[in-house]
């Protein structure tokens, strides 16, 4: 089916024995400095792409993608208010996977039902370690359990959104696709601690000034690495500059 998304499901990979060494694993390093001689043309131009996050006041589903945050209250917030139909978690590996065997997924889910949202609103899909993986698994999992849905809010960190968004293109190129955003990863609490508050944070996450604090600039730079390492792979879609 053309709605479907367009890869098959695949069994999870074994992990490595420790969290430190699952982080190891990453392809490419969690920060990355900007070339010295990128334009500012081009500056600008990457951060547009990273910093674009489209909204939809509604949707008939909400992803949970896996990552450091646990403030789901965002996730439970957008249910009680009507905005998605339902929720899908995802994610396997974390640390609390690492600590007791919790997915993240499952953490995500108990987390979203003591919030008051009914667990019969919930999907769980919990064998991707990976960006591409969780999507993809996750949205085979909601058609197998007899929903197709035709728009999707993706919740995940600022960092995070563009390289979510070309995923979700590349696999399931019907779907409406707007972003919730966490302001929690720890590189963005760091760099809000240096520059004095999430204040000063949002006025630096713009996309003619990310790139003048180093640590921001390295974070914000590797997914720009990541989002050309794998759409030149085919994993995902291009930037959509």
């Amino acid at each position: 089916m053309d709605d479907d998304p367009q890869t098959a499901e695949s069994a999870p990979a074994p992990l490595p024995p420790t969290y430190q060494e699952f982080l190891a694993t990453r392809e490419l390093p969690r920060e990355i400095p900007p070339p010295a001689d990128l334009s500012p043309d081009a500056l600008s131009r990457i951060g547009a792409l990273l910093l674009a996050h489209p909204t939809l006041s509604e949707a008939d589903l909400l992803l949970v993608v896996g990552c450091r945050s646990r403030d789901f209250s965002i996730a439970a917030d957008a249910w009680h208010a009507r905005r998605v139909k339902r929720i899908l978690c995802t994610g396997r590996a974390g640390e609390t996977f690492y600590q007791d065997g919790t997915s993240y997924a499952r953490e995500a889910m108990r987390a979203l039902c003591t919030l008051g949202v009914p667990e019969d609103a919930l999907f769980v899909e919990e064998t991707g370690d990976n960006t591409r993986d969780e999507i993809r698994n996750g949205l085979l999992h909601v058609h197998d359990q007899g929903m197709t849905p035709r728009s999707v809010i993706i919740l995940s960190h600022r960092a995070h959104t563009a390289r979510c968004r070309l995923t979700v293109k590349k696999l399931a190129p019907h779907l409406q696709v707007g972003h919730l955003v966490y302001n929690t990863s720890s590189v963005l609490a760091q760099v809000a601690a240096d520059v004095g508050g999430y204040a000063a944070l949002d006025a630096l996450l713009h996309p003619d000034r990310w790139h003048t604090h180093p640590a921001l600039a390295a974070r914000l730079y590797s997914e720009y690495a990541r989002i050309l390492h794998y759409s030149a792979r085919g994993d995902i879609a291009p930037p959509d500059y």
